[in-house]
């Protein structure tokens, strides 16, 4: 496995040192001498996934991963989705709902194994 492409995008709104020092007690030299911070990027009305899509976008064709690899992601977590949806509510119909706990607690088990290791 290697890296193929990285990204970057910025959001919007920038908050800049001189906006902080209007409701804080400190002011742009202060805070640039001691971090060395001019402005900082801030999520209003975009999302981090908005942000991704249009940086993946911005990239020339055959450079990264491209659309497909958006699309290929899209479907199986829709696929998976649906699925375990579909699975739950027969399990909950027939009002099984020991096997719905067994349920979420395999999948909790498997996050937390995913997480850990």
């Amino acid at each position: 496995m290697k890296i193929i492409g990285t990204g970057s995008a910025l959001p919007e709104k920038a908050v800049t040192n001189d906006m902080l020092s209007e409701f804080l007690e400190t002011d742009d030299k202060w805070i640039r001498t001691r971090t060395g911070i001019e402005e900082r990027r801030v999520l209003t009305g975009e999302t981090i996934e908005e942000l991704a899509v249009l940086d993946l976008m911005d990239k020339p064709v055959g450079r990264g991963p491209g659309l497909w690899v958006l699309i290929a992601g899209f479907l199986a977590a829709y696929i998976t989705g649906t699925l375990a949806c579909r699975l739950m509510i027969k399990v909950v119909n027939r009002g099984k709902l020991i096997w719905f706990a067994v349920y979420c607690s395999l999948v909790g088990l498997t996050a937390i194994g995913f997480y850990i290791f």
